[in-house]
């Protein structure tokens, strides 16, 4: 089947739709996705306040105030941050000492600083005018009552937290993070934190794993389940009752002990198994119970390429966002050839980086489909059917994170 095919067929089975959501703390957001807007509760500032230290005066009463004509004012009270506006006044010839931040008293329209004063005992001697406002920081100057702070949709980062919680936000409505469960299929694998002995690591499940964290998911992987129909019929059950998506990872080929397939369809049904791309060919997605599940083939070139082109797209919608939102593009000069075979397209991992202004895509081949050899990928590219692009091409690189491009954007 087509790739973009599979992935129309897979949404429109399943109803991929924005999870519900759930309150959490707002020192505990950073990284989630608003489930509502988030308005101002007030004005911020809530009140006029000094912008420095200095002394807020009646602007009035500084028109005439020169260094050769000072201006006396009579020192009637100090405030300090911790003060409310009610807590000082003043009148005419008056003065009061505000340090940066602190409420204006009431009847005073600007501040004039320290250095444009000169101390005599109770009183100070304007040494220079001040307009009206001058040095304050007006109510309402930053975000007015009502403004919407953040929207809905919109990623918390750190300094999103400062804000929410200088406006007293104990308390925000996140979307629910999609629960992911992984299943390992296959005879020869042990649990990467068991004895080996004669055995493969799991290792793959745990990068599939990280991967998802890092698209703001919340994985658990399952553990390992033997070639057996009934034993991968139960794991299988048991991630879905618990999960939003369930992937597997190997048994989804066409070899004898290749049970996943056949399994899924007797629990609900297969929206394809086979895809027109390689590698990845071997990719396939049921519904179970409404839920989706992707299977991932074990070869790891092949269950990136069935990760980033169907697992992706269903963690991203179930958030409320772009089917592949935190991938970014770059356009990259190719430094050697890569082709299509006819009839597939070529999932091409690539090692994306940063030439001057420039990009520079280095295509990872299939023949070394070891981790560490694949390690190096940081994006990949499509290459249509039978296709040739040669070295010095340009190719649509697509990054594996959001995180990428920054490290990128930071090299010289």
């Amino acid at each position: 089947m087509p790739r973009a095919e599979a992935l129309e067929r897979t949404l429109a089975s399943v109803n991929v739709r924005m999870l519900s959501d759930e309150s959490v703390p707002v020192d505990e957001s950073c990284g989630r996705i608003l489930a509502e807007d988030v308005p101002a509760p007030r004005d911020q500032p809530p009140h006029d306040r000094a912008a420095m230290d200095g002394y807020a005066v009646r602007s009035q009463d500084t028109v005439a105030a020169s260094a050769s004509s000072p201006v006396r004012l009579r020192i009637v009270g100090k405030l300090f941050p911790a003060d409310r506006p009610e807590a000082g006044r003043i009148g005419k010839g008056e003065c009061a000492y505000t340090s940066t931040g602190a409420p204006l008293p009431e009847g005073s329209d600007a501040l004039i600083l320290v250095e444009n004063t000169r101390l005599i005992e109770e009183a100070i001697e304007v040494v220079r005018h001040v307009s009206p406002g001058e040095n304050v920081s007006a109510r309402g100057g930053e975000v007015k009552q009502g403004h919407l702070l953040f929207k809905r949709g919109h990623v918390v980062s750190p300094q999103g937290i400062g804000v929410l919680l200088s406006f007293g936000k104990g308390n925000i409505r996140v979307v629910r993070k999609p629960r992911v469960g992984i299943i390992s299929v296959g005879d020869e694998l042990a649990d990467a934190y068991e004895e080996i002995g004669n055995k493969v690591a799991n290792d793959h499940a745990y990068v599939i794993c990280e991967l998802l964290r890092q698209l703001g998911a919340e994985p658990r992987i399952f553990g390992v389940v033997p070639d057996d129909p009934e034993m991968i019929r139960t794991k299988i059950t048991e991630a879905i009752i618990d999960s939003d998506i369930s992937v597997t990872i190997a048994g989804s080929s066409v070899g004898i002990r290749d049970f996943v397939p056949d399994v899924i369809s007797s629990l609900g049904k297969t929206v394809f198994h086979g895809i027109a791309i390689t590698p990845g060919k071997v990719t396939g997605a049921g519904i179970i119970n409404g839920k989706p599940i992707v299977m991932l083939p074990g070869y790891f070139m092949s269950a990136l390429a069935g990760f980033y082109l169907y697992v992706v797209p269903l963690v991203n919608l179930m958030l409320g966002r772009e089917a592949n939102w935190g991938l970014p593009v770059v356009e990259a000069k190719l430094e050697r050839t890569a082709s299509a075979k006819q009839g597939l397209e070529r999932f091409q991992l690539l090692e994306v980086s940063r030439l001057g202004n420039s990009y520079l895509a280095t295509p990872i081949e299939a023949q070394f489909g070891s981790l560490m050899h694949i390690s190096r990928a940081n994006a990949y590219a499509i290459i249509p059917k039978g296709k040739t692009l040669r070295r010095g091409r340009h190719v649509t690189a697509r990054l594996f994170a959001a995180s990428e491009f920054r490290r990128m954007q930071s090299q010289k």
